[in-house]
């Protein structure tokens, strides 16, 4: 938290609001009571690296982002957002790339009537609205801020809001004591952190402020880590609740610490990465990128599914589950938390209704990965599928799970083999479905479907819209303009 003391405010002291605030951040009348509402800290990868305390000259650049009304009358409130950045300067006149990042969220309220001494000590003793912390602390520690902590905190990071020096102005401001500054209880959180886990460096830190903590209050600050003592992403991931407690115990700050993000790392990729139109990129795109794009040869997608698929069911087992598909889930009540296997036995059920799948109807799955709706169609439905994978892995591993189940070779089986090599049987198949491999639809099933077929396309980039027209594509996207080429079966209803 070093980076709240070498960046005091612009302004000279005359130029501040009677209250002490700076005056660049007001949003204008009304809103003369200002407090600090939350934030976030970004640290960049290797930042610290980029800002040691080692006489360097760094930069510091602040942005009024966003400012927010909410509500009416005394109830109305105005959020404004800083953002400031820091940085070292580069030494020619420039500045690098952020190594630190802070938002500060500052909210403003219109004046209220003063407290009395009498009316701050009733309040004193009337008890607050408790939110209590659904959670016990992995590690934690208290203390009680005096007007000393508070006067050196001013004077260190060159704020002179009143509401953390003056009692007097505090009760105008309608407060019974002192507050504790805001970036306080946020290095007071950073101080819990690395007490939590001292080895692990905090990359992102975002908190909101519930209610006020006020001087003479004893306070604490608690940590618990998410899924204790287990990883959240990569091997290196983890993250914490971290929340200070007032005096009866309820949640005065609550906030979310991690130590990793492959979205960060992708936000700063241009740190490290160079993006040009270079000889060796154009060679790539005429002569590999675009002909497998245009081409589709068998060998290509022959190459590039059992490259990726084949590499051993084990690997893939453990993010996918027990069903082995990647596909989505879907929650059917509401009221009660189902697991992932249910969620996705959901999604199943609804595509196998979807295309009225009857008992003894033939099915072809196209790209059918580990044969999980094929199983799902011919063991709960009674269907006669098929499906089709050019993964060597995944076709041994479908069939034997559909024999697990006890459902025949003859009943249903998985193929491996070029979805344009898809096997014909005697009447053809009377449902198709295709989840996921809609790039591959230039198929020309003419062949093998017979007349009544439906379609049930699903895309893993855009929102599910369920839809009862013939063609029931599972994506929300205009795919309209296929249905008249020449790869699509008859699309006549049943």
């Amino acid at each position: 938290g070093h980076h709240l003391v070498y960046f005091p405010i612009q302004a000279r002291p005359s130029e501040l609001h009677p209250d002490g605030t700076d005056a660049d951040h007001w949003p204008g009348r009304p809103f003369m009571r200002r407090m600090w509402a939350g934030g976030e800290v970004r640290f960049r990868p290797g930042w610290e690296k980029d800002m040691p305390l080692d006489g360097r000259e760094a930069v510091c650049t602040e942005t009024v982002e966003e400012v927010r009304l909410s509500g009416e009358g005394d109830k109305a409130k105005a959020f404004v957002d800083v953002w400031r950045r820091y940085t070292v300067a580069d030494g020619k006149g420039g500045d690098a790339a952020p190594a630190i990042e802070e938002r500060r969220t500052l909210v403003f309220m219109p004046e209220v009537e003063a407290l009395t001494s009498d009316a701050a000590a009733a309040a004193a003793k009337s008890p607050p609205r408790i939110i209590k912390s659904p959670h016990t602390p992995d590690y934690a520690f208290a203390l009680t801020p005096n007007r000393a902590l508070l006067a050196n905190f001013s004077a260190l990071t060159y704020n002179a809001h009143s509401i953390h020096l003056d009692a007097a102005l505090t009760l105008a401001e309608g407060h019974r004591a002192l507050l504790v500054h805001g970036p306080l209880t946020l290095a007071l959180a950073f101080a819990a952190l690395r007490g939590a886990a001292p080895r692990e460096g905090v990359r992102r830190l975002e908190y909101r402020n519930v209610r006020p903590l006020y001087c003479g209050d004893r306070l604490r600050v608690c940590v618990r880590e998410k899924e204790a003592g287990s990883r959240t992403g990569a091997a290196d991931e983890r993250r914490w609740d971290v929340w200070v407690e007032g005096p009866a115990g309820g949640m005065a700050v609550k906030g979310t610490a991690f130590n990793g993000d492959a979205l960060e790392v992708l936000e700063y990729r241009h740190d490290w990465a160079a993006f040009h139109f270079t000889l060796s990129l154009f060679k790539f795109v005429l002569f590999q990128f675009a002909p497998e794009v245009i081409m589709h040869s068998r060998s290509q997608d022959e190459e590039q599914v059992r490259d990726h698929y084949d590499r051993g069911d084990d690997f893939y087992g453990w993010f996918l589950g027990p069903r082995m598909i990647y596909t989505s889930g879907i929650i059917s009540d509401i009221h009660r938390e189902e697991t992932l296997e249910e969620m996705q036995d959901n999604k199943l059920a609804i595509v196998c209704e979807k295309i009225g799948l009857q008992p003894g109807d033939t099915l072809l799955d196209m790209g059918c990965g580990w044969g999980t709706l094929a199983r799902f169609a011919s063991e709960f439905y009674g269907a006669k599928a098929t499906g089709v994978t050019l993964g060597r892995n995944q076709t041994a591993w479908g069939n034997n799970a559909m024999r697990k189940a006890g459902i025949p070779e003859e009943q249903s089986k998985i193929v491996c083999c070029d979805y344009r090599d898809t096997p014909t049987i005697p009447g053809g198949y009377k449902k198709i479905t295709c989840l996921e491999m809609g790039e591959h639809r230039r198929a020309r099933l003419s062949k093998t479907a017979a007349s009544g077929l439906r379609f049930f396309f699903e895309s893993r980039h855009a929102p599910r819209t369920l839809s009862r027209s013939p063609m029931a594509f599972f994506v929300s996207a205009d795919l309209s303009s296929l249905a008249s080429r020449s790869w699509f079966a008859n699309t006549s209803s049943a």
